[in-house]
């Protein structure tokens, strides 16, 4: 399994945001379903439930017009939006 701080976290998040505000800025919108599930998953990963919530709710409007409801990536943001503390991106705690 792998294993990142908080801070290369956190980093991935700025990174993530930066790619998806120059694609917006760019009006590349054809695109957009995947770099807006790789925010919601990026901001999942360091707890922001909400912000998870709504790139991932983005991201499905967009997955479900380019690739269709069986989609995998479809199914994962679906799941990431309705329930993010169970999505196996949420931060667990070590024992």
């Amino acid at each position: 399994m792998l294993s990142f701080s908080r801070q290369e976290l956190t980093a991935k998040v700025g990174r993530t945001e930066l790619l998806v505000s120059l694609s917006e800025q760019e009006r590349l919108f054809g695109s957009m379903g995947e770099p807006y599930l790789a925010l919601a998953l990026a901001y999942n990963a360091i707890g922001r439930e909400w912000e998870a919530e709504k790139w991932a709710m983005k991201a499905t409007d967009e997955l479900l017009l380019s690739e269709g409801p069986k989609d995998e990536k479809v199914r994962e943001a679906m799941g990431l939006s309705r329930e993010p503390r169970a999505h196996w991106s949420w931060p667990r705690t070590q024992a």
